[in-house]
C-alpha cells in the first residue's frame, strides 16, 4: 500500500481502547477495523467512531464472513465489509484511491488499522 500511496500515514493499534487513542490523535480518513477486538466489540468501536466522527470511512475487516456480521455492520454505520479470506488488494487500493480522490488533499491522509 505504502508503494501506491506514498502519502499515507499507517498507524496499527492492538485492542479497541488503542484504537479509539490513535482515532482521537490522528483523526485518520479511513479506519480498517477488526470485528473482534480485545477490550470491546470492533462494531461498538465502529459505532463510537462514526457517532463522533461521522466523515471517517471505517471498512470492518474480518475472518467472520457471515451474514449477521455484515448486517452488524451496515448497521453500526460501518462503510464497508471484506472478509480477510477474500482480501483483494487492488480493492482496498481502489477504495482507499476514492476516499482520497473525494477529500481535499490538506497534508497527510492518514489510515489506521485495527
Amino acid at each position: 500500500m505504502s508503494r501506491t500511496f506514498p502519502y499515507v500515514l499507517i498507524e496499527e493499534a492492538a485492542d479497541a481502547e488503542a484504537a479509539w487513542e490513535k482515532v482521537t490523535t490522528f483523526l485518520p480518513d479511513v479506519l480498517f477495523v477488526d470485528v473482534r477486538l480485545p477490550g470491546e466489540s470492533g462494531l461498538e468501536l465502529t459505532r463510537a467512531i462514526k457517532n463522533r466522527y461521522p466523515q471517517m470511512t471505517v471498512v470492518i475487516l474480518t475472518h467472520y464472513d457471515l451474514p449477521e456480521y455484515r448486517d452488524a455492520a451496515h448497521n453500526v454505520g460501518a462503510d464497508g465489509f471484506v472478509s480477510k479470506g477474500s482480501l483483494d488488494l487492488a480493492e482496498v487500493a481502489a477504495l482507499l484511491g476514492s476516499t482520497f480522490s473525494d477529500r481535499e488533499k490538506g497534508g497527510t491522509d492518514n489510515a489506521t488499522e485495527t
